[in-house]
């Protein structure tokens, strides 16, 4: 490449090879049977863990599009009959429906996305989906429109990216999915590499600490020795999933409806707090158990109804003799709540504290005062009565049961295998683009990873750096204005300090002149600064920190 075409802008340059191109394309050789195809799943179709991400990703594509049809069907069926009749009648006037989906309704993009899918499939694949920001005026409505009707690529999905970011680790991932046959099976085809693949997860060096001089050996070197221990570990977080499931149901109808919801309405708040921390130890947990201590006696016992008809289908199972101990002992409680009278339980509780009061003589309003006083003291240091012995029974006993089965996942063994901590993908899914280009502006080093680049802490400037973090770093240093000329100074004291001892007005030669153009355009355009209405030799600054 010539010097005269390196430039830190970004740019791109063409150099022709003078290879002549064969005009017979049609005589090459194909590399690829006829039998197979060019998709990019032929790469990794022969590899465990993509079976699995292909599996478990149709298993869910399947069930939100049923879920979608069961939501929607009545609404969409309708629709798509209004879609296929308006196509066979004359054409006189713009045929329209119109679908009241209700104020600030979550699902809507679930909805219109289900009913384009529903006319892609029955009626015609031309199909485009405006929104009121896509309608500013016509000319923007119909650019919008084309675009999309000419648009034949899928946007990728959240959920397609978070499985495969999981399942590309290797082939130890695809025994997240599978049942306890399965998993013995897929252990034993595993390979070598496939066992060093599941020593790379982190957990396994707790693993091997945990264990003695001679297993520490076997496990690093012996494989059919660790393909025992791996089974043994595997079926012991697939019983803890099952149970923790379970027991994450029954934590939810206790709290979804207490006030301000410390734990949130929704299980899916309630599963994002439990597989990212213990939940019986954070605050949330507490002031939830604190507020169900004031839970009244039909408020309790609907709640331990629920309870109960979650937990009684899953007692056919052999391995739940435990539970079924649990359900037991909760039916008992619910037996005796319902045996005594609350009305009569409260009536003696008054009764009580009327006699008290009629047993001493009270001469004045403050010695009437003061015996109220002492006897709300005295009633919050008496025995519980039944029902708040009762309640607090219960309380106890469902507390102890989120203690021992919402444990942290973190707390298992090769626990990788079927969590993974989300923070790498939302960044990549919701990215944070001021803070990208800063990072590539502030070092660029960070992306390009090059060793001329490289600097020793954040303020740094070095000349081989681009043109554009020069100025990026010199304009950090700069107030609310900066001035023109003082910036083109200082960037010419970076990238051409052979001449920086002579005297500010040196002559700037139209190179570096045009570089620095470049770069303030740029910056501009990337929003850090603006033209400044107030002094013409001066730009704006418009961000802040970094």
């Amino acid at each position: 490449m010539d010097e005269d075409t390196i430039s830190v802008s970004k740019g791109v340059f063409i150099f022709n090879n003078n290879i002549k191109r064969s005009n017979n394309r049609g005589r090459r050789k194909r590399t690829f049977t006829t039998n197979k195809t060019t998709d990019d799943n032929e790469i990794f179709a022969s590899n465990l863990w993509y079976q699995q991400y292909a599996n478990l990703k149709n298993i869910l594509e399947e069930n939100i599009m049923e879920l979608n049809d069961n939501m929607f069907s009545s609404v969409l069926s309708e629709l798509v009959q209004f879609v296929g009749s308006s196509r066979k009648s004359a054409v006189e006037e713009i045929p329209t429906a119109a679908l009241l989906t209700g104020i600030n309704m979550p699902d809507h993009a679930a909805q219109f996305s289900t009913l384009i899918n529903k006319i892609q499939q029955n009626e015609t694949p031309h199909v485009a989906c405006l929104y009121s920001q896509d309608c500013v005026n016509i000319k923007n409505m119909i650019e919008n429109m084309i675009n999309k009707l000419m648009n034949s690529e899928g946007e990728t999905i959240d959920d397609e990216y978070a499985m495969a970011e999981h399942f590309c680790f290797g082939n130890a991932m695809s025994l997240c999915t599978l049942s306890k046959p399965q998993t013995r099976e897929m252990v034993e085809n595993f390979t070598h590499n496939d066992f060093e693949n599941v020593r790379q997860l982190l957990s396994f060096r707790k693993l091997v600490e945990s264990e003695t001089y001679e297993n520490r050996i076997k496990l690093l070197t012996d494989d059919d020795y660790f393909k025992d221990v791996l089974i043994k570990h595997l079926r012991s977080i697939q019983k803890y999933l099952r149970r923790f499931h379970l027991f994450l149901k029954v934590l939810h109808v206790l709290v979804n409806d207490l006030p301000k919801a410390p734990l949130g309405k929704k299980i899916r708040e309630l599963y994002a707090v439990a597989v990212s921390r213990d939940i019986t130890k954070s605050d949330e947990y507490k002031e939830s158990f604190q507020l169900l201590g004031f839970l009244s006696k039909v408020e309790l016992i609907s709640k331990l109804s629920a309870i109960i008809d979650i937990l009684s289908p899953k007692l056919t199972s052999v391995e739940q003799n435990k539970i079924a101990e649990f359900v037991n002992k909760l039916e008992q409680y619910l037996k005796s709540m319902n045996d005594f009278n609350m009305e009569e339980l409260q009536d003696a509780v008054e009764e009580i504290e009327t006699e008290a009061l009629a047993d001493e003589t009270i001469d004045s309003r403050q010695q009437f005062r003061e015996k109220l006083l002492g006897m709300a003291k005295q009633k919050s240091a008496k025995q519980l009565n039944k029902y708040e012995q009762l309640r607090k029974e219960v309380l106890d006993l469902l507390s102890n049961a989120f203690e021992e089965y919402l444990v942290e996942p973190k707390s298992f063994y090769l626990h990788e295998i079927f969590f993974f901590d989300d923070v790498s993908i939302q960044n990549n899914i919701v990215g944070t683009h001021r803070t990208a280009i800063h990072n590539a502006l502030n070092d660029p080093q960070y992306y390009l990873q090059c060793s001329c680049c490289e600097i020793p802490n954040s303020t740094s400037i070095r000349h081989t750096m681009p043109d554009i973090c020069i100025a990026y770093k010199l304009h950090l240093e700069c107030g609310k204005m900066i001035n023109l000329y003082d910036w083109l100074q200082a960037f010419l004291s970076i990238v051409d300090p052979s001449d920086a001892d002579e005297e500010s007005d040196r002559y700037v030669k139209p190179e570096l002149q045009a570089r620095f153009t470049q770069i303030v355009t740029e910056l501009e355009y990337l929003g850090f600064i603006k033209n400044s209405k107030r002094k013409a030799d001066h730009v704006a600054r418009l961000t802040w920190g970094g």
